[in-house]
């Protein structure tokens, strides 16, 4: 089972996240990588606010959201 990620009182769909600022010479840490999009499991956008949130709550999904987009 995938684990569940949230913001307050909203579920993540972690399907929809997208990372930015991912770059070569940022690898391994991507200490400058971010969420950029994201929707709740409602379909509802989640704000640049919620992304800085989220971005800084789960920093291990970042990284490995991050390393995905590298390798892709």
């Amino acid at each position: 089972m995938n684990q569940l990620y949230t913001l307050g009182n909203k579920i993540i769909n972690e399907e929809t996240l997208i990372v930015g600022g991912v770059f070569v010479w940022d690898y391994p840490e991507f200490c400058d990588a971010y969420f950029s999009f994201g929707l709740d499991i409602k379909g509802d956008e989640l704000h640049d606010e919620e992304l800085d949130k989220l971005s800084n709550k789960y920093p291990e999904l970042v990284n490995e959201l991050s390393l995905k987009k590298m390798f892709e």
